[in-house]
């Protein structure tokens, strides 16, 4: 028998369907589910995502900067559901997808006075602190003035649109 060559593309080939077909297997996917869920592990690993970043710090914080210039909309929907989350609102959130349909909708128009801005602001019709959901249902695009003069107020109530008054 032939000594086999482990650089000849079919020997590689041939291993990595075989190691493939191994994986695919639902005992091997549990085990290592598993053993990816001690805790060592995940210290072990959260260690070494650490190093590397501290070791490439302001590669990564480019990164980070030029995600998010790339991507403001997912940006503000993660920044939304973590401060929902944080004030243990209720509500099913308010993905990037949902917060940019409404943003397409308003066409560029605050919900509040009507006036044409750049950038709109997801505004909580009853605000989060007051006991509202962050849900889809719960939100408006506002402009930063409107938002900003809004703030936890509930609408009609405490605060009425400029272009109402």
């Amino acid at each position: 028998m032939p000594y086999k060559n482990p650089s000849d593309p079919k020997v590689k080939e041939k291993k990595k369907a075989y190691k493939d077909a191994y994986n695919a297997l639902p005992e091997v996917k549990a085990k290592k589910q598993a053993y990816q869920l001690l805790p060592e592990v995940q210290v072990k690993r959260a260690l070494s995502r650490t190093r590397q970043y501290l070791k490439n710090r302001e590669k990564e914080l480019a990164d980070a900067r030029l995600w998010a210039s790339n991507n403001r909309d997912k940006k503000n929907a993660h920044k939304a559901n973590r401060k929902a989350k944080k004030i243990n609102a209720g509500g099913r959130g308010i993905s990037p997808s949902e917060w940019k349909a409404i943003i397409d909708a308003a066409n560029g128009i605050c919900s509040y006075c009507d006036a044409w801005v750049e950038k709109l602001t997801l505004d909580h019709i009853v605000p989060l602190d007051r006991g509202g959901e962050h849900d889809i249902l719960n939100a408006a695009a506002a402009c930063r003035s409107c938002n900003s003069s809004k703030s936890i107020k509930l609408l009609y109530e405490e605060w009425i649109p400029p272009n109402k008054r």
